[in-house]
């Protein structure tokens, strides 16, 4: 059984999905991304940089959330310091509007933030 997809990183303009993404889902970020690099069960989203701090970076927020409309959650990784989940639940900290998202850890348990 293939993990499902979800965020794995978000660094030097790079936003990279990996697991198993549904023919739909690769369909929509297609048509709407910039994609970089496309492997088995991977895939890598270019944006460029709208701000120097990645909280302040509205390119980057508004790919997280048509990544988020599409339906992928958003990786926890407990050993860096902001992992793509922890991202995601630091906007939400800062007062963004950034509605529900999901997140998906490595027994890939799904929980719902917003």
């Amino acid at each position: 059984m293939n993990y499902p997809a979800r965020v794995i990183s978000i660094k030097d303009n790079l936003i990279k999905i990996s697991g198993y993404i549904n023919d739909d889902s690769k369909d929509r970020l297609l048509k709407r991304c910039d994609i970089k690099e496309i492997t088995d069960n991977e895939l890598v989203i270019t944006y460029k940089s709208s701000a120097h701090d990645a909280f302040s970076d509205t390119t980057l927020i508004d790919k997280l959330l048509l990544i988020r409309d599409i339906g992928i959650p958003f990786g926890e990784d407990h050993k860096v310091i902001y992992s793509p989940a922890e991202f995601m639940r630091e906007l939400l900290g800062r007062g963004y509007k950034i509605g529900q998202f999901k997140t998906i850890n490595g027994s890939r348990i799904v929980r719902e933030f917003g």
